[in-house]
């Protein structure tokens, strides 16, 4: 052995060094692999523990689960819920009952008992701490709120007991008890994993629990929903027999890896040793790949020159003082220059014309001076002076040394984008144009529309008030009805388009919830009344708050709910309250509107408040109406930073209810004590400023029923002459008329110097708030919308008067 080996011979110590390394090696290693294969063997039983105690739980859980089932069908049947509250009279008849119901594929038993805890019928009787135990815990009411699981042992047999409560109306009016027979092929067998692990069951209750085997150590955890413990164990054995079996497999694995290390590493060590020639390989390989790299960047190069030349946008290369070095094709083709007429000039002195925007070169100048990448849209000029949109992108370049080379620009032609734009804009202008057109449409055809209408309600009131027969009264009281429609159907059109061309002013003033109620109330119960239906309308306590809101807009919301609710019931009742809800910091009025009606579809309810819809396609054609009532809602609700509610089943009816944020005054006394009653104008003159005969006649028979002297002028230049020679109390002022409006006109007859200034009250066809804020600046005390009733009539005379 000796003679084989020298100590001169470099191979040989090399391979000496490599043997004892590697004895070296394996004896340290076999330390930390034996402490590692005992640690491994632990962590491998533990994830092992963890899927079964996961799978037994799961087992165990819908093992007890589905005999739960069972027990909460035979709770819920008829003969037992009946045997509960009646008693028992024959425990034969139960069980045969009992027996259609109950599973027939395991021995099983059923007991019942009342609320009071008292044995009503019993298959099995239990030993007197269980049957105690369950009548205490009747009684306590335990077992009827809740499920119980109870393990227990009886001649040497393993049950399981399950409670559920009888229920009858939502009530637990007593208990079934369900006794299970537990025997290997149910459960027990199942729950021994394996003959080194074992699993069980034990429950505190009554001391009752599965064996384990002996000597093997075991753990619980704890099924709070069952109140139980599953049990685990494992063989003594098992561990050891494993660590062991992992310690040889990673020794064997430890022994092939260090006996093809050493065969690697004698390999590797002699072609080094006997290789006088490494360094120049070495040289030699790093030569190729520089080769090979400089190959691919020239490759590359080719390429990117080639993008660069051949690519639609223009592409422009600068040196350092901007001067032009290199253009590709596109940018030739764009400009109409040849690359020699462009080398060495400035892109902007070369592109600039008339049009071009000041603002944008200065910008791309910036940007060059700043180093900065950028981008600007601005108009060129080609070699023959034809404008151009360019989006020009420009950025700096740098070398190796991070030196500034120059700046590259790539320029698209975005003309056609540019004209596409205007022609966007134009179209926009256009839509403008037909929005105001479509306003100044609807604002001529309201003052058409409610000039006759004027007349024809007018008309229709006053031949209600006349001595009729019941057929006429009946005709006249339909022709005024259907005159409302109209006009009502008239002001959602109106009303929607104003909050369509976003036109929707709120006018805020002071008014009690009083005020509203009494408004309100008469109007609804006698609809309701036609109907057959009840109705009522309540307030809050605190109804006589001061409100600081938009009265007219809060009463639209409440009478357009009311509208549905009147529309949608044909039997039952209409409720609606009005609350003020008194909070320091946010105070505000809720609205509340229920009905007794057809009921809204959940998957309906969103759509109802979009314009022009309603819940079922057939809706208009059965209840009539435009679609735009809760549209309006919703919009004015959203404009006053309110929120709305809808509660509605089908078939059962609807809720509504508004919240709207206000402000709050002091208390005051109700000021509607006089709404319904007739203003009575005995010695008071009044002037008829009006140009349509139809109208003057309406208005000439209203006021002579209220015992007012009348003269009428039929233009605003009459009217302004007759009050100077004529002393008038009132001036009913038309708004439209010949000559002079009521505009002018109520601005000269206020600029008079008479004795006594008339009141004057603006009349007009126009339901827009320009023309009632025109009026009111005009001089105008109050101002009322056409068609005018005597009910309006009276309650703006009474108004005025009170407060003159």
């Amino acid at each position: 052995m000796t003679a084989l080996f020298d100590k001169k011979n470099g191979m040989h110590l090399f391979t000496l060094f490599i043997v004892l390394g590697a004895i070296a090696f394996m004896a340290t290693s076999y330390v930390f692999v034996r402490n590692q294969a005992s640690e491994t063997a632990r962590i491998i039983d533990d994830e092992n523990l963890k899927g079964k105690f996961s799978a037994i739980e799961q087992y165990v859980s819908e093992f007890i689960e589905s005999h739960e089932r069972n027990v909460y069908k035979i709770s819920t049947s008829p003969f037992v819920v009946s045997a509960v509250l009646e008693g028992v009279d024959d425990p034969q008849v139960v069980k045969d009952k009992i027996s259609l119901v109950k599973p027939h594929e395991l021995e099983s038993y059923i007991n019942l008992y009342d609320f009071a805890g008292d044995e009503l019928y019993l298959e099995l009787e239990l030993s007197q701490p269980l049957a105690q135990f369950i009548v205490d815990s009747v009684k306590d009411g335990s077992m009827l709120i809740n499920k119980t699981y109870i393990f227990f042992s009886a001649d040497t047999k393993n049950y399981l007991l399950i409670t559920e409560p009888v229920i009858y109306n939502d009530l637990a009016e007593g208990v079934i008890a369900y006794i299970m027979l537990l025997d290997e092929s149910n459960l027990i067998e199942r729950l021994i994993a394996d003959k080194n692990h074992w699993f069980g069951i034990s429950q505190n209750q009554f001391n009752w629990s599965m064996t384990a085997p002996e000597n093997w150590h075991t753990e619980a955890k704890y099924i709070a929903s069952f109140d139980i413990n599953l049990l685990y164990a494992s063989s003594p054995e098992f561990l050891q027999r494993t660590e062991s079996d992992f310690l040889t497999s990673l020794f064997l694995r430890m022994l092939f890896a260090t006996c093809f290390t050493i065969l690697v590493l004698y390999i590797l060590g002699r072609k080094i040793l006997v290789s006088p020639f490494q360094t120049l390989a070495r040289s030699e390989q790093l030569l190729e790949q520089q080769t090979a790299e400089l190959i691919s960047k020239e490759a590359e190069s080719t390429r990117l020159a080639r993008v660069a030349k051949y690519m639609r946008d223009g592409v422009v290369f600068t040196d350092a003082d901007v001067n032009i070095t290199w253009v590709n094709g596109a940018f030739e083709k764009m400009c109409g220059f040849d690359i020699s007429q462009i080398i060495g000039r400035k892109p902007f002195e070369l592109l600039q014309g008339p049009d071009t925007d000041i603002a944008a070169a200065k910008k791309m100048n910036q940007l060059i001076i700043k180093r900065e990448f950028g981008s600007s849209e601005i108009v060129t000029y080609s070699k023959s002076k034809k404008a151009y949109w360019f989006e020009v992108q420009i950025g700096p370049l740098y070398d190796d040394a991070n030196q500034l080379e120059g700046f590259m620009a790539v320029a698209r032609d975005i003309t056609e984008r540019k004209k596409l734009e205007q022609t966007l804009k134009d179209s926009v202008q256009k839509a403008d144009a037909a929005n105001v057109a479509k306003s100044q449409f609807l604002a001529s055809m309201s003052h058409e529309l409610r000039t006759p209408m004027n007349g024809v309600l007018g008309m229709t009131e006053l031949i209600k008030d006349s001595s009729l027969t019941d057929e006429q009264q009946e005709m006249v009281d339909t022709l005024l009805s259907s005159g409302k429609h109209m006009l009502s159907v008239l002001n959602d059109i109106l009303d929607f388009s104003k909050i369509e061309a976003g036109k929707l002013n709120l006018n805020v003033s002071s008014f009690s919830v009083k005020d509203i109620e009494v408004d309100i109330a008469h109007m609804y119960q006698a609809l309701c009344d036609e109907k057959g239906l009840t109705f009522s309308l309540s307030s809050s306590e605190n109804a006589q708050y001061v409100c600081v809101a938009d009265k007219t807009r809060i009463q639209q919301i409440l009478q357009n709910l009311l509208n549905n609710a009147w529309k949608f019931t044909q039997q039952g009742n209409i409720t609606a309250s009005i609350k003020v809800i008194d909070h320091s910091t946010e105070p505000k009025l809720e609205l509340d509107v229920a009905d007794t009606g057809i009921g809204i579809s959940q998957d309906k309810q969103s759509h109802i408040f979009l314009p022009f819809s309603q819940a079922e396609r057939d809706t208009t054609r059965r209840f009539g109406g435009t679609g735009l009532g809760l549209a309006i809602v919703s919009e004015l609700v959203s404009a006053m930073k309110g929120t709305i509610e809808l509660n509605s089943v089908i078939g059962v009816g609807s809720q509504f209810r508004v919240t709207i944020p206000i402000k709050l005054g002091e208390h005051r006394q109700d000021t509607k004590a006089r709404i319904g009653s007739v203003f009575d104008g005995s010695g008071l003159k009044v002037l008829i400023v009006e140009d349509n005969k139809i109208n003057v006649t309406v208005m000439s028979m209203l006021l002579k029923k209220r015992n007012f002297s009348c003269d009428v002028a039929e233009n605003g230049q009459l009217g302004v002459e007759m009050a100077q020679t004529k002393a008038f109390d009132l001036i009913m002022m038309d708004n439209h008329m010949p000559v002079m409006d009521g505009i002018d006109a109520a601005k000269a007859i206020t600029a008079l110097e008479l004795a006594r200034k008339p009141i004057i009250i603006g009349c007009t066809a126009d339901a827009f708030e320009h023309t009632r804020v025109n009026m009111m600046e005009a001089g105008c005390i109050e101002v009322i919308t056409k068609p005018i009733n005597s009910a309006k009539l009276d309650e703006v005379l009474l108004a005025v008067y009170a407060r003159d």
